[in-house]
């Protein structure tokens, strides 16, 4: 406030006390972190992986770190602020724990706020050894949610064909579909979705094979995917 001027009823000036108030601009709005990617997804032993994702703020980014988790349970956190091209941060990095890795980006700003990724994975491989693994490995869920896994093969080998048997707990989740995965694109095969007994929990005889004479594959892949519902039932179930 300036040049303020009171008068009393004789047109006579009159003191006054001047009081000013602020205006502060606040930012509550955390780090948007979208575009998380590995590349590749699936790598052998020893090589890279670019892990990435992409950072942006309203008003400035403060710190970002990447978290990851590998197939033992085991954690890395380490910062990846000046790892930047553009809005994209990344870590290049060799690993030789063969399985899958899950990894979150975590980011703040230079007001306080801050914001986790969700989770995105990868995998490595012994390239001499034919891996299958579940994919996710782990499914938080809500009762009645409907959820989907895939059967995935690392061939080590020229892979031509496979089958599996998989089991759950019943009282948990339920079995609605088989379907074939992406493996075998491109070529020739045949396959079978296997029988879902809903009783014992058991996914029996899920089968696929090349039909084209000496055809096989080496990229890695679906082998199939299997639906399910969470029952109302609290707890967790293994799928063997």
């Amino acid at each position: 406030l300036s040049n303020i001027i009171a008068g009393h009823p004789d047109a006579t000036e009159a003191p006054t006390t001047i009081s000013n108030g602020s205006v502060t601009l606040i930012d509550t709005t955390p780090p948007l972190i979208t575009n998380l990617t590995a590349n590749p997804l699936y790598q052998s032993t020893g090589n890279t992986v670019n892990l990435s994702g992409m950072v942006i703020d309203n008003i400035q980014i403060g710190n970002v770190f990447l978290e990851i988790i590998y197939p033992d349970e085991s954690t890395e956190n380490f910062s990846i602020t000046f790892n930047q091209t553009g809005d994209t941060y990344y870590s290049n990095k060799t690993f030789n724990q063969i399985g899958q890795y899950n990894f979150t980006i975590w980011a703040s700003d230079t007001s306080g706020n801050h914001d986790r990724s969700s989770v995105n994975h990868f995998s490595i491989y012994d390239p001499t050894t034919t891996i299958v693994y579940i994919d996710p490995g782990k499914t938080y869920l809500q009762p009645g949610e409907t959820f989907s896994i895939n059967v995935t093969i690392i061939p080590g080998i020229p892979l031509a064909g496979a089958q599996f048997n998989l089991s759950y707990d019943p009282l948990f989740i339920t079995a609605h579909s088989v379907v074939p995965g992406d493996i075998f694109n491109g070529l020739s095969y045949y396959t079978m979705n296997g029988t879902i007994n809903h009783s014992t929990g058991i996914i029996s005889n899920v089968a696929g094979a090349i039909t084209s004479p000496g055809g096989s594959v080496l990229v890695p892949g679906s082998f199939a995917t299997i639906t399910f519902t969470a029952q109302k039932l609290l707890g967790t179930t293994s799928l063997t």
